[in-house]
């Protein structure tokens, strides 16, 4: 009795996850398109209120403010389910980093890196 309830308990989570995991993330693509700018930030991250650009061609745009200055990056990011690859130029040098996506909406875009620090980012 009680394998058959594990069982039917593993069919559900199985079925579950086969149905909402692709269509949760097919949509991302379209979804991450466009202006966000961060809200909440570990520190080591991002600052709050920078501003990511992410374009439909997979060009990104990174602006945010330094010691009183207004700089902005030029980058370019590749998004596969829930990995999301960001590369961006420092004058000569190139430096790339991997997040985990862990919730994409209309309103709200939230990262982990593998140091397990977050950023949150909303439609400004």
């Amino acid at each position: 009795m009680m394998a058959s309830r594990i069982l039917g308990a593993s069919a559900l989570v199985v079925l579950l996850v086969l149905n909402t995991a692709p269509s949760e993330t097919k949509d991302y693509p379209k979804l991450i398109s466009g202006k966000w700018k961060v809200t909440k930030a570990d520190p080591e991250t991002v600052p709050v209120g920078a501003v990511f650009d992410f374009l439909a061609d997979g060009k990104l745009k990174f602006r945010y403010s330094a010691d009183g200055q207004e700089l902005e990056l030029n980058g370019r990011y590749k998004l596969e389910g829930t990995k999301l690859t960001i590369t961006v130029q420092f004058g000569d040098e190139e430096k790339s980093q991997n997040v985990e996506v862990t919730q994409l909406d209309q309103k709200t875009l939230a990262l982990l890196d593998p140091d397990k620090r977050t950023v949150e980012l909303r439609r400004p």
